[in-house]
């Protein structure tokens, strides 16, 4: 069986064309997939920050509460009847302001 040399199939040339209509969609979809990917990745970044503002909070008040501790621990320490404690009879007071350590 031969072809029929004169049949031809014809290929039809469909171009896309680019019309303002299809461009303002396209744009409009480009948009709205940048909105949705940018609000996405700013709510987890916040959410990361917000983590990490927690956490340094908390070692915040970790360091405060140390400080507060170490503080108490000094005023404890400084006390003139603690340290004239310590020195029992090694010490002689001249108007209760002076102490002479012998």
């Amino acid at each position: 069986m031969k072809k029929n040399p004169k049949v031809r199939t014809k290929k039809h040339n469909n171009k896309r064309k680019l019309t303002p209509e299809k461009m303002v969609i396209r744009l409009f979809v480009f948009a709205l997939v940048f909105y949705c990917a940018t609000k996405i990745g700013l709510n987890s970044y916040n959410i990361t920050l917000s983590v990490q503002e927690q956490a340094l909070t908390r070692t915040m008040n970790q360091t405060q509460q140390e400080v507060d501790q170490l503080n108490t621990d000094i005023n404890n320490l400084q006390e003139k009847s603690r340290v004239l404690g310590m020195l029992d009879d090694d010490v002689a007071d001249n108007q209760k302001n002076v102490y002479i350590i012998d």
